[in-house]
């Protein structure tokens, strides 16, 4: 249960299977949306309220490489101003399609989500 929703969500996620001494990682698509709505079966009755369990997604870092210990991050964040998402990746800087963000393709895939709270819902 969340007692409190914070204004910024940060979601790690683990491709990440371990056993012994070694660590394999796990390349598989996942589904996630640029609005995320927290279901009230998650949230305290001290909070449940009819507003603000909207996010809104305004970045990932994603792993690239086969190996769970070695790799590249790769940084999409939406920049406001610009109205798209900039790929950040060492010193390259590039704007990329959200649908690259929403979908990561061949050994990348996502390690953190960050969500930032909405009171209004995104129109397609």
């Amino acid at each position: 249960m969340l007692c409190k929703l914070p204004v910024i969500l940060i979601l790690q996620l683990k491709f990440v299977e371990c056993s012994h001494d070694r660590c394999t990682k796990i390349i598989k698509t996942l589904d996630f949306e640029f609005d995320l709505k927290i279901d009230l079966t998650l949230v305290s009755s001290e909070t449940q309220s009819s507003t603000g369990k909207q996010y809104n997604l305004f970045a990932v870092v994603n792993h690239e490489g086969k190996n769970a210990n070695i790799g590249h991050y790769v940084t999409d964040a939406f920049h406001v101003s610009y109205n798209c998402w900039i790929r950040y990746d060492d010193s390259s800087v590039k704007t990329v399609q959200e649908e690259y963000v929403l979908k990561p393709q061949g050994t990348r895939v996502p390690h953190l989500l960050f969500y930032r709270k909405s009171i209004m819902i995104r129109s397609k």
